[in-house]
């Protein structure tokens, strides 16, 4: 049976009879319920503001093009544009003292110059999962995932602590080529998928699959080889300096976290509880353990107020 739909204006109208002044639809169902749970928490208990969060799949028509019936980025996008449209024209002014607000993955280089103004808010980082990350005891939090010690833990990836850095560098060459892709507008799956040249996802980039990838992105981009050489040069060093800066969290998607670490873990002793527990068993662990730093919390106050 096809699912019930309503407009959006429709869907929209009934914002007038809920009770809470601030209504935040966000993009994903696991890993971004935490997140902005966390932030919402705690502004609840600081401002006293009610806060109502809504996940994408909710709105209207949000399933079209997908057969999944999840909602997303897409979605979002276009209600927060309804909503800013009719809320400046709104002749009741019913919508006058309600926030409502779409909260979307930043993504790479996306363009925030009139975001709030209409609506949307974009996370600090590349994506919730690099937050995530950011926020949690990697060792407990795996600890958790495989039912082991964090001493087994540390003994298969000892620099846990600072591993998000090291899969940076570890993924330096995947993340210059997605984030060239991204700026060509080239279709190549570039940040849709895990990193090809880097076989297994822990090992050290393979040079011959990065020759290969690189001339398909020439090629779909339709610029010669010199052409194309100085802009993967340039990008290089851009990605270099973020990574030096520790700033890596712009351009590496957070998701690719979990595929390394799965990777790893899968390959040594804890394989048989890695393989068991599977990659989303990594980020529940990582959920469980996520503890919301207050510079992720001061940023998306600033953008909900």
């Amino acid at each position: 049976m096809s699912r019930l739909r309503h407009p959006v204006k429709s869907y929209i109208a009934t914002l007038r009879m809920t009770r809470f002044k601030l209504v935040v639809f966000i993009e994903g169902k696991d890993n971004d319920p935490i997140f902005y749970g966390a932030v919402i928490d705690r502004m609840t208990r600081e401002t006293g503001d009610t806060v109502d969060l809504r996940r994408a799949d909710e709105l209207p028509n949000a399933a079209d093009g997908d057969p999944s019936g999840a909602g997303g980025k897409l979605t979002l996008q276009r209600a927060a544009k309804f909503w800013w449209r009719w809320k400046h024209r709104d002749e009741v002014g019913w919508t006058q003292d309600r926030r409502v607000f779409f909260c979307i993955d930043r993504d790479a280089e996306e363009d925030e110059a009139t975001d709030k103004e209409r609506a949307l808010v974009r996370t600090r980082h590349h994506s919730v999962e690099n937050h995530l990350v950011n926020g949690t005891d990697l060792a407990e939090a795996l600890a958790i995932a495989f039912s082991a010690r964090t001493a087994e833990i540390e003994a298969e990836l000892p620099y846990v602590a600072t591993c998000a850095s090291q899969f940076a560098a570890l993924w330096k060459e995947w993340t210059t080529f997605c984030l060239l892709a991204k700026r060509l507008d080239v279709g190549v799956g570039g940040y849709g998928r895990s990193s090809p040249i880097n076989n297994p996802a822990h090992a050290a980039t393979s040079a011959s699959l990065m020759s290969s990838q690189l001339e398909i992105l020439r090629k779909k981009a339709g610029i010669g080889a010199p052409e194309f050489g100085v802009l993967w040069v340039a990008t290089t060093e851009e990605v270099d300096r973020l990574i030096a800066a520790g700033q890596f969290d712009r351009v590496f998607k957070g998701k690719w976290y979990g595929d390394i670490l799965f990777s790893i873990f899968s390959s040594g002793k804890l394989a048989t509880q890695c393989k068991n527990t599977g990659k989303n068993g990594i980020w529940i662990g990582i959920r469980a353990r996520f503890t919301l730093r207050d510079e992720d919390y001061d940023y998306y106050r600033g953008q909900l107020a």
